[in-house]
């Protein structure tokens, strides 16, 4: 039902495998997953910009091109984590809730955060 891609955006290597995890999402995953991209580690380039090598707009540039969502977050402090997965979550009750033959999620009832993580739980 979704992916997140993870890259590093202080690690350009970590970005440009982004295509190959795409199509092989694509390739073997149901023709509707939602797919997010998600740049991490942004609690580095807040306390030392220069460890930027993924630049938000070249991110968010190849997730509008390939149908993904996008968000940096940081699994460090938490940063953006839960609105990662909230953002990931209301998509596919978006797409699930338009097309009425995919409504077997618990009886149609929506996904929420607390199902797949504990509240106060962190990160990771």
């Amino acid at each position: 039902m979704g992916a997140l891609l993870v890259y590093d955006i202080s690690q350009t290597k970590t970005f440009q495998s982004v295509k190959r995890w795409v199509e092989e999402l694509r390739d073997h995953a149901e023709p509707d997953i939602v797919i997010m991209l998600v740049g991490n580690k942004t609690d580095l380039v807040e306390t030392n910009p220069d460890l930027r090598e993924v630049q938000v707009a070249t991110a968010r540039e190849m997730a509008n091109h390939s149908g993904m969502l996008f968000i940096e977050t940081s699994a460090v402090n938490g940063g953006k984590v839960k609105e990662a997965f909230e953002l990931l979550l209301n998509e596919i009750n978006r797409r699930r809730s338009t097309d009425s033959s995919k409504r077997s999620i618990a009886e149609g009832k929506k996904l929420q955060m607390g199902q797949l993580v504990k509240e106060n739980t962190g990160c990771c």
